[in-house]
């Protein structure tokens, strides 16, 4: 079954599903005593970091009393925090469960990493870059390009699979411009099934609109993250996976770190994993989508790992336990320095603009430069983070899911202790409360349909998203009554008495397994894409279902021709305001993808 894209754009999330938690960033106050540091200035630091215990320690017993709080208040089943400072100075802690049978959590257990991968990826085209400038490298590129860098075009290197619907990015756009978020292209992410390879997904692209002109602005997008794992397979000489653990993982002491599922298992240190529900779901991603993750998501480690990442990171790209250089100097300035801006202004005096790299993004938090990503997958929270200027730097890994303001919470506390502030860190998002119902227009006051809703069931088709097929909950389809079958555990989450009448289909791809659109007011219908599981999950097996929030929504507004027939639907999924919309136009021409009625 084709995939539907219902990402709202504007979220920072792999967000999701994929997540960035930019957005977290800057979505907490702060109460700060004593001296800030002015523009431009560092505090001041002591050897020990101004930690208030005065051991020189980042994980106290106060730190800890702070996490367990944060675990209280926002369900969280267990974290682990991996810390270095001062040089080499290593901690490690882990707090909570990592099974629902109640074991406990440990610094060695293995998370997905999410879009916290995409620091690896942005990494290992660099490091290619340095192979071919070095002659280390002799597989042969193209004839019309002389040598690889960040301004290479990547129509050149995939001349025949690479296209955008947009003549100028298709031909312009270079490696810094894919991997710093500025090809024009959102993150249509439900357009790439579990069967796809990474070109697959390249050879899509074309298929879909893009929202903005080249360099025009800052859209986050996944599958570009795919397309540069599939230019290391391509121009390496050996797959994706094997180049980033042969020149990565293995040369600084990653041992544990995989993208398989099933190695991750193998010693039992894979962590199980929750929804922000506290329902338990499974591993999202098995062996067969590791390829197709990889690049943009793929990673499973620990903080036992991860901390010698970041002493490569604090380090400037050099590993300091064998002073061997991992990330060549100029590439680890290229992908950590800001190319794009991600918010243009500072939302408070405590943050500065964020900018975004290569797999990073960069803002300054007090008077104090941080790099940084998260990431958000189902089941999983996690954010690297590491302080160039101050000597320490972080990981910190949560197994559940939409965790990313308390990740930020204590992501916050840390740096405060650490530069010698006493903050009051109050969270401004709130805990995600999986129950609340959305506020819908009264069936009294809304617009009813142009026709039956009847009319509205069928098959659609989009070229890059595929074929779905919407239900009535009259029709008597043989597909129809599997669909409707399949809902009748699940009353709509978002209902309530007198609510307006519903579409369903079925998808059956990664990220989603069923659709409801609602109707809102004439020819409008909110859509809402989510994974049921009839006969729960784990210990539980009390039906139940999850989606992501800001992830799993968008609208969809269907023309009907003056003859009273359904021609198609706009699914409008981008919060921002797209070159497309700005321009005007019909349904058709201004929606982010156009479903035809087959």
């Amino acid at each position: 079954m084709f995939s539907i894209l219902l990402h709202l754009a504007g979220t920072l999330i792999w967000l999701s599903s994929v997540s960035l938690g930019i957005v977290q960033a800057f979505s907490t106050s702060f109460e700060c005593y004593g001296s800030p540091a002015q523009p431009g200035q560092q505090s001041p630091l002591s050897l020990h970091g101004g930690s208030s215990s005065g051991s020189g320690s980042v994980i106290t017993p106060e730190l800890s009393q702070y996490v367990e709080s944060l675990r209280k208040e926002w369900n969280i089943p267990g974290i682990t925090l991996g810390v270095v400072h001062s040089g080499r100075v290593v901690e490690l802690e882990a707090w909570g469960r990592r099974t629902e049978d109640g074991d406990a959590m440990n610094t060695d257990t293995l998370f997905n990493l999410a879009s916290v991968s995409k620091a690896f990826a942005a990494s290992a085209v660099g490091i290619m870059m340095d192979d071919f400038a070095h002659g280390r490298n002799v597989t042969p590129l193209p004839s019309s390009l002389r040598k690889l860098e960040w301004e290479t075009k990547v129509v050149d290197l995939l001349p025949d699979d690479w296209e955008l619907d947009d003549e100028w990015a298709t031909k312009k756009a270079n490696l810094r411009d894919i991997l710093s978020h500025v090809s024009g292209l959102p993150r249509h992410d439900f357009t790439y099934l579990q069967t796809d390879s990474p070109l697959d997904v390249v050879r899509r692209m074309r298929h879909l609109r893009t929202a903005f002109e080249l360099r025009q602005k800052w859209s986050y997008n996944n599958q570009m993250y795919m397309l540069a794992s599939h230019l290391v397979s391509k121009y390496s000489g050996m797959s994706y996976i094997d180049f980033v653990k042969s020149r990565i993982f293995t040369k600084i002491g990653m041992n544990s770190t995989t993208y398989y599922e099933s190695e991750a298992t193998r010693n039992d240190k894979l962590s199980q994993c929750w929804a922000r529900s506290g329902r338990r779901i499974p591993f999202w991603f098995p062996d067969e989508l590791a390829d197709l993750k990889a690049g943009p998501g793929g990673v499973i480690s620990s903080v036992e790992d991860l901390v010698h990442w970041v002493k490569t990171l604090l380090n400037s790209g050099v590993y300091p336990d064998t002073n061997e250089t991992i990330i060549p100097q100029d590439v680890f300035e290229e992908i950590t320095g800001a190319h794009a801006v991600v918010r243009p202004a500072p939302s408070s005096a405590d943050v500065s603009i964020t900018g975004y790299g290569m797999g990073w993004e960069r803002f300054s938090y007090h008077g104090h430069d941080v790099v940084t990503h998260s990431g958000g997958n189902p089941g999983f929270s996690t954010r690297v983070a590491f302080l160039p200027r101050n000597d320490i730097g972080f990981a910190i890994l949560v197994n559940a899911d939409e965790k990313g303001a308390p990740i930020m919470d204590l992501l916050h506390f840390i740096v405060d202790k650490w530069v010698g502030k006493e903050c009051s860190i109050s969270a401004k998002l709130g805990k995600m409360d999986s129950t609340k119902e959305e506020s819908i227009p009264s069936s009294e006051t809304i617009a009813p349909p142009t026709l039956s809703l009847d009319s509205y069931v069928g098959a659609y088709n989009d070229l890059g998203y595929g074929n779905i097929t919407l239900c009535a909950s009259t029709t008597d389809s043989p597909y129809c009554k599997s669909v409707l079958k399949d809902f009748e555990p699940f009353p709509d989450p978002i209902e309530s008495e007198g609510s307006s009448p519903t579409l369903y289909a079925s998808l059956r791809n990664m990220w989603g397994s069923h659709l409801r659109l609602r109707h809102q007011g004439g020819d409008e219908f909110t859509i809402l894409m989510t994974y049921l599981f009839p006969n729960g999950y784990g210990r539980n097996t009390t039906a139940f279902e999850t989606w992501e929030t800001g992830s799993g929504e968008g609208t969809v507004k269907f023309v009907v021709s003056d003859a009273g027939e359904v021609e198609g639907f706009g699914l409008f999924i981008m919060e921002e305001l797209t070159e497309r919309r700005r321009i005007g136009g019909t349904i058709e021409e201004t929606a982010d993808a156009w479903f035809s009625r087959v």
